[in-house]
């Protein structure tokens, strides 16, 4: 069995590494010119899998999200995290999770998840660049994921000890939580500087983790990996229990290509991509069912896509012959998908104008109006306005609300302002009530 790791670092430069079965056959240094082109060594003929190992944090997203409440479905936790990774990484993102503990603190019970995420435009460059073995590839995951569950205690540090670089990531309760690169390595200072050095970085991510995760954290053991074994005492010193990463096999290149060749994707929870069934899998029966099948959903696609034209003609045409003449005065606008009625607000001498631009400008991303009611008022125009979200989680619906008050608020012509939440069996109504005052500002 032939495995090629792919160590995808910043800038696309890559490491390819050959595995047959444990054994390194080969360690090849590609750039992003020849990644990209596809130029690959002639070892890779024959491949039976592609492991890919991202080691670019600009391109992925790794961390404990700490999330209100516990037992949350599986859909509700998508639902939340797509939205937090694209307030993080500002595009859409191919993610996967595991919720690794539940806490409880003066602010209430919150779940902790740990979220590995990487941006839909750098996979689908990734995907674009391996175009030849796309059905090949089995497990994309990032660096640190690579010691993920490699120790169920409550506080580990895997620190790799090469000549030009130091890497440490850190678990807690078999979770990574903190992965760093140093530019310090055996060749590039003195054993008395580097243990000093090493010494104080141990602190400070200790300090994080308690800052951010956990006040009880503390650091019980500690896996290494050195190039030189003259450096292992100087790590034993560090004052940690201490146990060196055994690989017998290792010839050169990072740890983690050789411990994740070794393992199956079955082993790793947060792999981003899940394993593709290649088509030699499977048997000729299934593939004519799905071939079947694809046939049956193109025809009923096209029957409903052809009813669906029809109708939406068909409607065209009614809403163009009630605007044109069967009610002179009755006028449609559309603005931020809401339909209203202009003859409420000319009757209560309030400028249309400023009240879209108002109700238009104080919309927050992800919330819409999908109804108007309004009345004459004494002072001006009453409405009532009901709110609808997409792709919000429900924690956060409130706080939108009350921020698209604050911001009519501050325009000086409405009063009276509230917004109220509504229960209709599962459903909620989200709405927002308030008087505009007669001429605007």
């Amino acid at each position: 069995m032939k495995t090629a790791v792919f160590h995808i670092k910043q800038g696309f430069t890559t490491n390819l590494y050959i595995f047959s079965g444990n054994t390194l056959e080969g360690l090849f240094l590609i750039s992003r010119e020849e990644l990209k082109a596809s130029k690959f060594p002639p070892k890779l003929r024959g491949i039976d899998k592609v492991y890919v190992l991202l080691d670019d944090p600009d391109g992925y997203y790794l961390n404990l999200l700490k999330l209100p409440g516990s037992g949350l479905r599986v859909g509700e936790l998508k639902k939340i995290i797509n939205y937090e990774l694209l307030s993080i990484l500002g595009e859409k993102a191919r993610f996967a999770f595991e919720v690794v503990a539940t806490q409880e603190d003066e602010t209430g019970i919150s779940s902790l998840v740990l979220v590995n995420g990487i941006k839909e435009t750098y996979f689908n460059e990734i995907v674009d660049y391996l175009r030849n073995y796309r059905d090949l590839i089995e497990l994309v995951i990032s660096y640190p994921i690579s010691y993920y569950n490699y120790d169920l205690g409550r506080g580990t540090l895997i620190l790799e000890l090469y000549e030009d670089k130091t890497k440490m990531t850190v678990l807690m309760g078999g979770a990574v939580v903190l992965y760093r690169t140093l530019p310090i390595g055996s060749q590039t200072m003195n054993s008395e500087d580097l243990f000093l050095r090493l010494r104080d970085e141990i602190e400070r991510i200790t300090y994080y983790v308690k800052q951010n995760y956990d006040r009880t954290f503390e650091l019980r053991k500690m896996y290494y990996f050195t190039e030189d074994k003259n450096f292992s005492d100087l790590l034993r010193g560090l004052g940690i229990e201490s146990e060196l990463l055994e690989l017998p096999l290792y010839r050169g290149g990072d740890v983690a290509p050789y411990i994740v060749a070794q393992k199956s994707p079955k082993d790793f929870i947060l792999n981003i991509l899940p394993p593709i069934v290649s088509y030699r899998e499977i048997s000729p029966y299934i593939y004519l069912f799905l071939l079947l099948s694809f046939f049956l959903y193109s025809a009923l696609f096209s029957y409903s896509y052809f009813r669906l034209f029809k109708y939406e003609r068909n409607l065209s045409k009614a809403l163009e012959n009630l605007r044109t003449g069967v009610y002179q005065n009755l006028t449609y606008i559309r603005e931020n998908r809401m339909w209203m009625l202009t003859s409420a607000l000319s009757q209560a001498e309030v400028p249309l104008g400023d009240f879209l631009m108002a109700v238009s400008a104080s919309l927050e991303r992800g919330m819409r109006v999908t109804y108007l009611k309004s009345e004459r008022h004494v002072s001006g125009l009453a409405f009532s306005l009901n709110i609808d979200f997409d792709n919000v989680p429900d924690f956060k619906k409130v706080d939108l609300l009350k921020s698209f008050t604050e911001r009519l608020s501050s325009y000086g012509i409405f009063y009276n302002l509230s917004y109220e939440v509504q229960s209709r069996g599962e459903k909620k109504e989200y709405r927002v009530k308030g008087v505009m005052l007669k001429g605007g500002g």
